[in-house]
């Protein structure tokens, strides 16, 4: 199953089942800083990164490019919903469909941008579009331009070696 790598801030989680069930999972909240390279949609698989800043970049100035390194979570899955939270914001419902992770829904993000960051039915663009009128916008979550994002990429030569061994990061056009 190929799935769209989607890169992210985590913002939070929240548990989402009572406390007598035998196993605790829960539920993640992402905000999308990096433009995915197709518009996102219904029915689309996709894989999520968290990201962070490089420690080698100087924070403290606004020096642009940004670099970030990528880490990959266990939250891959289908997008099985979308809804308007926000005047400007929508967020995409990621059903997880990784059972070793502890994660049962992730809500992804992502500035509305009809074609570029999100594609609707004509159905759900009208309701999104209703929904957006009676929105007001308290946040935002802004789209990095021309970031760097590095990500590790493992290579197995020898069945002896370590994980981290024989690891590269390569870097992902974003």
């Amino acid at each position: 199953m190929t799935s769209t790598p989607v890169y992210t801030i985590i913002r939070g989680r929240a548990p989402a089942n009572r406390h007598e069930a035998g196993r605790i999972m829960d539920v993640t909240y992402h905000d999308i800083i990096i433009a995915p390279k197709s518009p996102l949609r219904l029915g689309q698989t996709v894989q999520v990164y968290n990201l962070e800043l490089h420690p080698d970049h100087p924070t403290l100035r606004c020096q642009e490019p940004k670099q970030y390194m990528a880490s990959r979570t266990d939250i891959k899955g289908e997008i099985v919903g979308i809804r308007a939270v926000e005047k400007d914001l929508v967020e995409l419902i990621v059903k997880n469909a990784l059972m070793r992770s502890a994660t049962m829904y992730a809500y992804l993000t992502i500035p509305y941008q009809e074609g570029t960051t999100i594609t609707l039915g004509k159905w759900m663009w009208a309701a999104v579009w209703l929904a957006r009128r009676l929105l007001r916008e308290t946040r935002r979550v802004p789209l990095e331009k021309g970031a760097i994002v590095l990500r590790r990429v493992y290579h197995r030569n020898d069945a002896n070696q370590n994980e981290g061994e024989g690891s590269v990061w390569e870097i992902i056009d974003a």
